[in-house]
Protein backbone atom coordinates (compact mmCIF):
# COMPACT_ATOMS: atom_id res chain seq x y z
CA UNK A 1 0.00 0.00 0.00
CA UNK A 2 3.08 2.96 1.01
CA UNK A 3 4.85 1.55 -2.22
CA UNK A 4 1.61 2.52 -4.28
CA UNK A 5 1.24 5.82 -2.41
CA UNK A 6 5.20 6.78 -2.97
CA UNK A 7 4.51 5.80 -6.55
CA UNK A 8 1.50 7.90 -7.18
CA UNK A 9 3.44 10.72 -5.40
CA UNK A 10 5.96 10.09 -7.04
CA UNK A 11 3.52 10.35 -10.55
CA UNK A 12 2.10 13.64 -9.42
CA UNK A 13 5.55 15.22 -8.59
CA UNK A 14 6.10 14.25 -12.52
CA UNK A 15 2.96 16.06 -13.68
CA UNK A 16 3.83 18.94 -12.02
CA UNK A 17 7.80 19.72 -13.12
CA UNK A 18 6.57 18.44 -16.79
CA UNK A 19 3.84 21.96 -15.93
CA UNK A 20 6.31 24.02 -14.96
CA UNK A 21 8.50 23.31 -17.43
CA UNK A 22 6.31 24.03 -19.84
CA UNK A 23 5.34 27.05 -18.23
CA UNK A 24 8.70 28.09 -18.23
CA UNK A 25 9.08 27.88 -21.62
CA UNK A 26 6.19 29.24 -22.67
CA UNK A 27 7.39 32.86 -20.71
CA UNK A 28 10.40 32.24 -22.36
CA UNK A 29 8.92 32.40 -25.75
CA UNK A 30 6.22 34.92 -24.81
CA UNK A 31 9.49 37.25 -23.68
CA UNK A 32 11.44 36.57 -27.30
CA UNK A 33 7.86 38.21 -28.92
CA UNK A 34 8.04 41.21 -27.32
CA UNK A 35 9.07 43.14 -30.26
CA UNK A 36 6.83 42.15 -32.71
CA UNK A 37 3.78 43.21 -33.86
CA UNK A 38 0.30 43.35 -32.06
CA UNK A 39 -0.97 41.02 -34.85
CA UNK A 40 1.62 38.50 -34.59
CA UNK A 41 1.50 38.65 -31.21
CA UNK A 42 -1.93 38.01 -30.46
CA UNK A 43 -1.91 35.42 -33.18
CA UNK A 44 0.93 33.73 -31.19
CA UNK A 45 -1.39 34.26 -27.87
CA UNK A 46 -4.62 32.60 -29.36
CA UNK A 47 -2.27 29.04 -30.95
CA UNK A 48 -0.42 28.78 -28.24
CA UNK A 49 -3.99 29.16 -25.56
CA UNK A 50 -5.19 26.39 -28.34
CA UNK A 51 -2.46 24.16 -28.09
CA UNK A 52 -1.02 24.12 -24.52
CA UNK A 53 -4.72 23.51 -23.39
CA UNK A 54 -5.85 21.11 -26.07
CA UNK A 55 -8.93 23.87 -26.94
CA UNK A 56 -11.63 23.16 -29.40
CA UNK A 57 -10.52 26.79 -30.44
CA UNK A 58 -10.28 30.10 -29.28
CA UNK A 59 -11.40 33.60 -29.56
CA UNK A 60 -8.98 36.63 -28.35
CA UNK A 61 -10.86 40.42 -27.26
CA UNK A 62 -9.13 43.74 -26.85
CA UNK A 63 -11.25 45.99 -24.57
CA UNK A 64 -11.90 49.70 -26.09
CA UNK A 65 -11.09 52.85 -24.60
CA UNK A 66 -13.85 52.76 -22.67
CA UNK A 67 -14.35 49.08 -21.37
CA UNK A 68 -17.35 48.43 -22.00
CA UNK A 69 -16.67 46.62 -25.55
CA UNK A 70 -14.70 43.89 -26.69
CA UNK A 71 -13.02 43.90 -30.05
CA UNK A 72 -12.38 40.24 -32.03
CA UNK A 73 -8.85 40.04 -32.82
CA UNK A 74 -7.55 36.96 -33.12
CA UNK A 75 -8.16 33.37 -32.91
CA UNK A 76 -7.34 29.59 -32.86
CA UNK A 77 -8.96 26.87 -34.91
CA UNK A 78 -10.81 29.53 -36.57
CA UNK A 79 -11.28 29.42 -40.61
CA UNK A 80 -8.55 32.42 -42.29
CA UNK A 81 -12.00 33.64 -44.08
CA UNK A 82 -13.82 34.37 -40.65
CA UNK A 83 -11.05 36.21 -38.80
CA UNK A 84 -10.09 38.46 -42.37
CA UNK A 85 -13.76 38.65 -42.08
CA UNK A 86 -14.25 40.03 -39.03
CA UNK A 87 -10.80 40.83 -37.72
CA UNK A 88 -11.05 44.24 -35.89
CA UNK A 89 -14.35 44.59 -36.99
CA UNK A 90 -16.51 42.55 -34.99
CA UNK A 91 -17.56 44.19 -31.74
CA UNK A 92 -19.73 42.92 -28.61
CA UNK A 93 -20.78 44.80 -25.38
CA UNK A 94 -18.84 43.17 -22.73
CA UNK A 95 -22.63 41.44 -21.33
CA UNK A 96 -23.14 40.28 -24.25
CA UNK A 97 -20.61 37.10 -24.22
CA UNK A 98 -19.47 35.11 -21.66
CA UNK A 99 -15.72 36.41 -20.65
CA UNK A 100 -17.38 39.67 -20.40
CA UNK A 101 -18.22 38.03 -16.19
CA UNK A 102 -14.10 37.36 -16.87
CA UNK A 103 -13.63 40.76 -17.71
CA UNK A 104 -15.61 42.29 -14.82
CA UNK A 105 -14.46 39.57 -12.22
CA UNK A 106 -11.28 40.06 -12.97
CA UNK A 107 -10.72 35.94 -12.98
CA UNK A 108 -11.79 33.20 -14.86
CA UNK A 109 -15.30 32.04 -15.42
CA UNK A 110 -15.51 28.61 -15.27
CA UNK A 111 -18.35 26.61 -16.92
CA UNK A 112 -17.53 22.56 -17.06
CA UNK A 113 -20.82 21.76 -18.75
CA UNK A 114 -22.68 24.46 -21.04
CA UNK A 115 -25.65 22.69 -21.23
CA UNK A 116 -26.53 23.29 -17.79
CA UNK A 117 -24.82 26.72 -17.52
CA UNK A 118 -27.55 29.47 -17.73
CA UNK A 119 -25.51 32.48 -19.48
CA UNK A 120 -25.38 29.70 -22.29
CA UNK A 121 -28.97 29.22 -22.62
CA UNK A 122 -29.35 31.29 -25.06
CA UNK A 123 -26.81 29.46 -27.14
CA UNK A 124 -28.03 26.14 -27.22
CA UNK A 125 -28.15 26.05 -31.33
CA UNK A 126 -24.78 27.81 -31.69
CA UNK A 127 -23.08 25.43 -28.99
CA UNK A 128 -24.61 22.53 -30.80
CA UNK A 129 -23.42 23.47 -34.01
CA UNK A 130 -20.33 24.47 -33.29
CA UNK A 131 -19.82 21.15 -30.98
CA UNK A 132 -18.32 22.80 -27.73
CA UNK A 133 -19.02 21.52 -23.92
CA UNK A 134 -17.23 23.67 -21.55
CA UNK A 135 -15.51 26.59 -21.32
CA UNK A 136 -13.26 29.06 -19.89
CA UNK A 137 -13.15 32.81 -20.29
CA UNK A 138 -9.94 34.58 -18.99
CA UNK A 139 -9.19 37.97 -18.38
CA UNK A 140 -5.92 39.59 -20.04
CA UNK A 141 -5.16 41.62 -17.22
CA UNK A 142 -1.65 44.00 -17.01
CA UNK A 143 -1.06 45.81 -13.16
CA UNK A 144 -4.97 44.76 -12.76
CA UNK A 145 -5.60 47.17 -15.41
CA UNK A 146 -8.47 44.91 -18.33
CA UNK A 147 -7.36 44.73 -21.93
CA UNK A 148 -8.79 42.23 -22.75
CA UNK A 149 -10.20 39.08 -22.53
CA UNK A 150 -9.89 35.42 -23.86
CA UNK A 151 -12.81 32.71 -24.66
CA UNK A 152 -11.45 28.61 -24.72
CA UNK A 153 -13.68 26.32 -25.87
CA UNK A 154 -13.47 22.86 -25.12
CA UNK A 155 -15.28 19.70 -27.08
CA UNK A 156 -16.01 17.46 -23.94
CA UNK A 157 -17.53 18.17 -20.70
CA UNK A 158 -14.65 18.56 -18.35
CA UNK A 159 -13.40 19.88 -14.95
CA UNK A 160 -9.82 21.40 -14.77
CA UNK A 161 -7.13 20.82 -12.37
CA UNK A 162 -5.24 23.29 -10.54
CA UNK A 163 -2.60 23.07 -12.62
CA UNK A 164 -4.84 23.48 -15.72
CA UNK A 165 -5.89 26.94 -14.47
CA UNK A 166 -2.30 28.22 -13.31
CA UNK A 167 -1.37 27.19 -16.81
CA UNK A 168 -3.76 29.69 -18.42
CA UNK A 169 -3.44 32.58 -15.98
CA UNK A 170 0.24 32.22 -16.98
CA UNK A 171 -0.04 32.25 -20.56
CA UNK A 172 -2.62 35.30 -20.16
CA UNK A 173 -0.83 37.23 -18.03
CA UNK A 174 2.60 36.58 -20.28
CA UNK A 175 -0.03 37.65 -22.83
CA UNK A 176 -0.85 40.47 -21.93
CA UNK A 177 2.38 41.85 -21.04
CA UNK A 178 3.46 41.33 -24.48
CA UNK A 179 0.61 42.59 -25.79
CA UNK A 180 1.10 45.94 -24.03
CA UNK A 181 4.58 45.71 -25.13
CA UNK A 182 3.54 45.41 -28.61
CA UNK A 183 1.05 48.21 -28.26
CA UNK A 184 3.55 50.92 -27.28
CA UNK A 185 6.31 49.62 -29.81
CA UNK A 186 3.25 50.06 -32.61
CA UNK A 187 2.63 53.50 -31.07
CA UNK A 188 6.53 54.28 -31.72
CA UNK A 189 6.80 52.50 -35.48
CA UNK A 190 3.71 54.34 -36.33
CA UNK A 191 5.66 57.70 -36.04
CA UNK A 192 8.16 56.59 -38.43
CA UNK A 193 5.14 56.14 -41.32
CA UNK A 194 3.32 59.67 -40.86
CA UNK A 195 3.77 62.39 -42.96
CA UNK A 196 3.85 64.55 -40.51
CA UNK A 197 2.67 67.95 -42.54
CA UNK A 198 -0.08 66.05 -43.94
CA UNK A 199 -1.07 63.71 -41.55
CA UNK A 200 -1.17 60.65 -44.59
CA UNK A 201 0.76 57.55 -44.09
CA UNK A 202 3.81 58.00 -45.90
CA UNK A 203 5.93 56.80 -49.32
CA UNK A 204 7.54 53.94 -47.78
CA UNK A 205 4.66 52.50 -45.77
CA UNK A 206 2.37 52.94 -49.17
CA UNK A 207 4.60 50.73 -50.90
CA UNK A 208 4.89 48.03 -47.89
CA UNK A 209 1.06 48.34 -47.40
CA UNK A 210 0.48 48.09 -51.44
CA UNK A 211 1.87 44.68 -51.63
CA UNK A 212 0.87 43.40 -48.78
CA UNK A 213 -3.13 44.01 -49.64
CA UNK A 214 -2.34 42.86 -53.17
CA UNK A 215 -0.69 39.02 -52.05
CA UNK A 216 -3.87 39.48 -49.73
CA UNK A 217 -6.14 40.35 -52.30
CA UNK A 218 -4.67 37.27 -54.43
CA UNK A 219 -4.97 35.05 -51.25
CA UNK A 220 -8.75 35.65 -50.82
CA UNK A 221 -10.12 36.39 -54.45
CA UNK A 222 -10.75 39.79 -53.29
CA UNK A 223 -10.83 42.70 -55.38
CA UNK A 224 -8.94 46.28 -54.50
CA UNK A 225 -8.70 49.83 -55.37
CA UNK A 226 -5.86 51.82 -56.04
CA UNK A 227 -7.05 55.92 -56.50
CA UNK A 228 -3.91 58.32 -57.20
CA UNK A 229 -4.58 62.07 -56.43
CA UNK A 230 -2.88 65.08 -57.76
CA UNK A 231 -3.93 68.61 -57.01
CA UNK A 232 -2.75 71.57 -58.71
CA UNK A 233 -3.41 75.12 -58.40
CA UNK A 234 -2.61 78.78 -59.84
CA UNK A 235 -0.61 79.27 -56.68
CA UNK A 236 1.49 76.66 -54.96
CA UNK A 237 -0.59 74.53 -52.46
CA UNK A 238 0.33 74.69 -49.13
CA UNK A 239 0.49 72.17 -46.05
CA UNK A 240 -2.41 73.50 -44.11
CA UNK A 241 -4.97 73.01 -47.58
CA UNK A 242 -3.13 69.34 -47.69
CA UNK A 243 -3.84 68.42 -44.14
CA UNK A 244 -7.63 69.52 -44.53
CA UNK A 245 -7.81 67.44 -47.95
CA UNK A 246 -6.35 64.66 -46.04
CA UNK A 247 -8.73 65.18 -42.67
CA UNK A 248 -11.94 65.23 -45.16
CA UNK A 249 -10.97 62.23 -47.68
CA UNK A 250 -10.16 60.20 -43.93
CA UNK A 251 -13.41 61.22 -42.73
CA UNK A 252 -15.17 59.81 -45.87
CA UNK A 253 -13.80 56.63 -46.56
CA UNK A 254 -13.93 53.53 -44.52
CA UNK A 255 -11.42 53.46 -41.35
CA UNK A 256 -10.01 50.44 -43.83
CA UNK A 257 -9.23 52.50 -46.62
CA UNK A 258 -5.57 54.49 -45.87
CA UNK A 259 -4.54 57.20 -47.21
CA UNK A 260 -0.87 58.32 -48.30
CA UNK A 261 1.22 60.90 -49.45
CA UNK A 262 2.75 59.49 -52.82
CA UNK A 263 4.80 63.01 -53.91
CA UNK A 264 4.08 66.14 -52.91
CA UNK A 265 1.18 67.55 -54.19
CA UNK A 266 0.02 63.48 -55.07
CA UNK A 267 -1.85 61.29 -52.96
CA UNK A 268 -3.11 57.25 -53.15
CA UNK A 269 -6.03 55.62 -51.30
CA UNK A 270 -6.05 52.06 -50.92
CA UNK A 271 -9.51 50.37 -50.80
CA UNK A 272 -9.45 46.94 -49.89
CA UNK A 273 -12.59 44.39 -50.77
CA UNK A 274 -13.75 47.44 -53.78
CA UNK A 275 -14.58 47.18 -57.02
CA UNK A 276 -14.23 48.93 -60.41
CA UNK A 277 -17.85 51.16 -59.85
CA UNK A 278 -16.99 52.47 -56.40
CA UNK A 279 -18.99 55.54 -55.00
CA UNK A 280 -15.74 56.38 -53.50
CA UNK A 281 -14.45 58.15 -56.86
CA UNK A 282 -17.11 60.31 -57.17
CA UNK A 283 -17.61 61.30 -53.49
CA UNK A 284 -13.11 62.42 -53.94
CA UNK A 285 -14.37 64.74 -56.90
CA UNK A 286 -16.62 66.37 -54.65
CA UNK A 287 -14.42 66.49 -51.71
CA UNK A 288 -11.80 68.44 -53.63
CA UNK A 289 -14.30 70.48 -54.93
CA UNK A 290 -15.26 71.81 -51.92
CA UNK A 291 -12.10 72.12 -50.59
CA UNK A 292 -10.05 73.53 -53.19
CA UNK A 293 -12.73 75.22 -55.06
CA UNK A 294 -12.18 77.35 -58.65
CA UNK A 295 -8.93 77.51 -59.84
CA UNK A 296 -7.53 74.63 -59.43
CA UNK A 297 -7.22 71.37 -60.85
CA UNK A 298 -8.22 68.12 -59.05
CA UNK A 299 -6.67 64.91 -60.95
CA UNK A 300 -7.98 61.38 -60.52
CA UNK A 301 -6.47 57.81 -61.60
CA UNK A 302 -7.99 54.77 -60.63
CA UNK A 303 -6.80 51.37 -61.45
CA UNK A 304 -8.54 48.10 -60.15
CA UNK A 305 -7.14 44.46 -58.88
CA UNK A 306 -8.16 42.11 -61.00
CA UNK A 307 -9.03 44.43 -64.08
CA UNK A 308 -6.03 46.35 -64.08
CA UNK A 309 -3.28 43.84 -63.10
CA UNK A 310 -2.51 41.57 -60.16
CA UNK A 311 0.75 43.04 -58.69
CA UNK A 312 1.66 46.39 -56.73
CA UNK A 313 3.77 48.15 -59.76
CA UNK A 314 0.80 47.27 -62.36
CA UNK A 315 -1.56 48.98 -60.20
CA UNK A 316 0.70 52.15 -59.82
CA UNK A 317 1.04 52.53 -64.00
CA UNK A 318 -2.03 52.18 -64.48
CA UNK A 319 -3.43 54.47 -62.04
CA UNK A 320 -0.92 56.96 -62.98
CA UNK A 321 -1.43 56.50 -66.49
CA UNK A 322 -5.71 57.29 -65.82
CA UNK A 323 -4.67 60.19 -64.10
CA UNK A 324 -6.28 63.08 -65.62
Amino acid sequence: MGEVVLQNRIKSLEQRLHQRAREISLLKEMSLFLTISVEKTLELLAYRMGILTSAKFVRVYLVDKTGTKLRLVSGYNLSEKYLEMVRNKFEVSIESVPCGKAVKEKGPYIVNDVSKDEVFSMWRDVTAMLGYSSYIGMPLLVADRIIGAVDIFFADAKYFSDDELNLMIVLCNAGALAIENAVLIDKISNISVIDEDTGAFNYRYFNETLKREVERAKRYKQHLTLIMMNIMGEVPVNDDDLRLFVATVKGRTRGTDMLFRYSSNTFCLILTHTAQNSPVVSRLYETSQEIFGEGWKFGLGVSCMPEDGDNAEILITKASEYLD
